[in-house]
């Protein structure tokens, strides 16, 4: 990956977390209490996968 489209990449990604709202504030809810920690788990391991690659 060039340095370039690494650079597009991290501010495509700071993009969708400005200081309210966003990505950030982003859950799934579902009433079910054990589905919605599932369904957030999966969630929650896609942000932090992108914010490691893309801040390292």
């Amino acid at each position: 990956m060039t340095d370039e489209v690494l650079e597009a990449l991290r501010r495509m990604n700071n993009s969708l977390y400005p200081p309210h709202g966003g990505l950030g504030e982003f859950y799934i809810w579902v009433d079910d209490f054990d589905e919605r920690m599932k369904l957030n788990e999966s969630l929650d391991k896609a942000r932090d996968f992108t914010w490691k690659t893309l801040n390292t």
